[in-house]
């Protein structure tokens, strides 16, 4: 939709707007030293150093992107000035002081400032070196273009003044910060370690992959590294792209890479009008992505995706663009008003796919709020040893049922559930030997709980902890001892590093009286 000139830079000039109001957010919520999200929204991570995100390296890709619109315009703006005049440091100087370079370029070259500065101060490692390798690659082709030197000039200038703002807000923290990069193989539980786990993976399932969205119930079972918490993602979109999508999924989006870079190649090459120019900007802030993507999982935030998809449209389209391009869209708003039947028909599409699409975010969303609800009573239910009242527990199987019926595909609602039904029926136990004591048709609600696990492992084989907690009832409180032994056995396969599967795999060898497997 956005083909002519104008219509671009006012897209690349909305962008850069937005990016400037978020900027602005972290740089005062830096500056207030605040640990809140807007002053109100408490941050998991205790400080508040990224805007509205949560995720500092998130908010460095979202950042990098919005720099880039604005360079994109800064690019245009200074080849309309210098096409056809010698670029030097006074003709520069003059232009930066001149009315137009105030009302456009100073606007813009303040917002790349600022964003570069939070950048810096989010501290994410990957935002701050993406950053500093696609500047430096733009500004070299910036000043190998004879009407774009003036532009490597403000480059210059914008860099010093970020490293001063940068200075101001806390460049021992940020020196301390990139001091760390020896260590990213052993960071945030073994990034390195877990892209070797991903790499076999991608082994057993080398040409479809295992499917877009599993890695989180697939990964565990390759999982060997020593941390508890489930690996979400794999913190490297190529990585993660080949497990889920195999050889397949992957070479079409290295196919699609190739496309947008060569469509940049032919654009800043050729450089017919100033639109061309934006190629430098949407280069720049694709090549941070690209890079940070390598450590990272920005681009499954919707906010990155879709700037992310602006700028390849964008890159695509450039390379088309050219002085007749109002002409040409008119001849194709002509054929279109002639052909009403097949662009109505396209319209109902896609209001159709974005309906259902919303539906589906909107019960994801309902889901995750009923599921924080029950996630902080199980937090009351556990400081209190899980000997909570009846109504403690009503509550806490209302919020998780509720979270069910909103998402009935998400097994992890589905298997805490049944945890939770077992923790409300096993409250009691012997105070002699410890053995619990079921209430009246205790065996018939356990019988119940494994059934409702039997069909949750059916949802999703692969989620070892429903097999293994699915085989512990069975083997300890039903007496179906050779069923349950095989039931936690595949749950160990699947999540051999998992806390569950290696708790109950532990019992379970212990019963056997095989002492060395259990420890």
């Amino acid at each position: 939709m956005f083909r002519r000139p104008d219509q671009i830079v006012r897209l690349l000039g909305a962008i850069a707007a937005i990016g400037a109001a978020v900027a602005l957010l972290a740089l005062a919520q830096d500056i207030s030293g605040n640990d809140k999200i807007y002053w109100f929204v408490t941050s998991p991570h205790g400080t508040a150093l990224s805007g509205p995100f949560v995720n500092h390296s998130h908010y460095a890709q979202f950042m990098n992107l919005s720099m880039g619109a604005a360079l994109g315009v800064v690019c245009v703006t200074v080849h309309r000035r210098f096409a056809h005049r010698r670029v030097t440091p006074a003709a520069v100087g003059d232009y930066l002081g001149s009315a137009d370079a105030k009302r456009l370029v100073w606007p813009l070259a303040t917002m790349v400032i600022v964003g570069a500065a939070t950048v810096f101060a989010s501290l994410s490692r990957g935002g701050m070196v993406s950053l500093l390798i696609a500047g430096a690659f733009t500004t070299l082709l910036l000043s190998s273009r004879k009407s774009l030197r003036g532009t490597s000039w403000i480059m210059a200038l914008v860099a010093l003044v970020a490293f001063i703002c940068v200075l101001y807000i806390g460049f021992d923290a940020v020196y301390d910060r990139l001091g760390t990069l020896s260590d990213l193989r052993r960071a945030e539980g073994g990034r390195w370690q877990m892209l070797k786990d991903v790499a076999v993976a991608w082994t057993r399932f080398p040409v479809i992959g295992t499917g877009l969205g599993t890695h989180e119930v697939v990964y565990p079972m390759f999982d060997r590294s020593t941390v508890a918490a489930i690996a979400s993602h794999a913190e490297n979109e190529y990585a993660q792209a080949a497990e889920e999508t195999g050889a397949i999924g992957f070479l079409a989006l290295a196919a699609f890479g190739c496309l947008v870079w060569v469509s940049y190649a032919r654009t800043i090459r050729a450089s017919r009008i100033p639109i061309h120019f934006a190629a430098y900007g949407l280069g720049f802030g694709l090549m941070a992505i690209m890079l940070h993507s390598l450590s990272d999982f920005g681009q499954h935030l919707p906010a990155n995706a879709f700037l992310s998809a602006i700028f390849c449209a964008l890159l695509i389209r450039l390379p088309r663009v050219d002085r007749d391009t109002v002409e040409t869209d008119g001849e194709i708003a002509s054929a279109g008003l002639r052909r009403p039947v097949g662009g109505t028909i396209a319209l109902v599409v896609v209001c159709v796919v974005f309906g259902w699409a919303l539906v589906d975010t909107d019960a994801a969303r309902r889901g995750q709020a009923h599921w924080t609800r029950a996630q902080r009573a199980e937090r009351d239910l556990i400081e209190a040893n899980w000997q909570g009242s009846d109504e403690e527990y009503a509550y806490l199987l209302s919020c998780a049922v509720q979270a069910t019926e909103c998402e009935p595909g998400n097994v992890t609602y589905h298997h805490w559930l049944n945890v939770y039904r077992w923790r409300a029926i096993s409250r009691t136990a012997d105070p002699n030997t410890g053995e619990v004591l079921l209430p009246p048709q205790g065996l018939e609600f356990v019988d119940r709980i494994t059934t409702e696990l039997a069909q949750t492992a059916t949802l999703c084989p692969t989620f070892g902890a429903t097999w293994c907690v699915l085989g512990q009832l069975e083997k300890f409180v039903l007496g179906r001892e050779e069923q349950g032994a095989r039931h936690i056995r595949a749950g160990r396969a699947l999540a051999p590093c998992g806390p569950t599967a290696c708790f109950v795999t532990g019992m379970l060898f212990t019963e056997e009286g095989n002492v060395e497997a259990a420890f």
